[in-house]
């Protein structure tokens, strides 16, 4: 079975869910911002199945920890 690239679709909601953290942010609700960090985390660890090879699917890990580090700064 041939597997389908979803990517683009990952992307956008990854796009989405950072500006709706950064005005979740901005206006003050850091437990929400926190979560849509997080939830930016998964959707990063998501697109990083579509690297093309393993330094590609390196880097967008690193990203994803660098959204959970920011979600745990938020919080704490």
């Amino acid at each position: 079975m041939k597997k389908i690239d979803l990517s683009g679709q990952v992307w956008s909601q990854f796009e989405q869910a950072k500006a709706r953290a950064q005005r979740l942010l901005d206006g003050g609700s850091t437990g929400r911002a926190a979560s849509e960090y997080r939830r930016c985390a998964g959707l990063l660890r998501q697109y990083a199945q579509y690297a093309v090879n393993v330094e590609g699917r390196k880097q967008w890990i690193e990203r994803e920890s660098k959204f959970e580090e920011l979600a745990a700064r938020i919080e704490s």
